[in-house]
């Protein structure tokens, strides 16, 4: 897993603590990592960036799988 350079985070935005926070950069983790995983060629390498802009807080999880298949996209 690679944290991509530039990543920060001050604080947490009202209304969201630490625990829910933890859990919800979590649960992309291991969605990027159950990826990689099926992924059988190729670079499994996993990036998170983290950031605050503003009162709004950026979690860019981003993984070589296969992707989220079209029909589920909009969901």
């Amino acid at each position: 897993m690679v944290i991509v350079p530039g990543s920060q985070l001050h604080q947490l935005p009202e209304g969201l603590d630490s625990t829910e926070f933890a859990a919800i950069v979590g649960n992309l983790l291991d969605n990027a990592f159950e990826a990689s995983l099926r992924t059988q060629e190729g670079d499994n390498t996993i990036e998170l960036f983290l950031s605050d802009e503003g009162d709004e807080v950026v979690i860019e999880v981003a993984d070589q799988g296969c992707g989220v298949p079209e029909a589920l996209r909009e969901k």
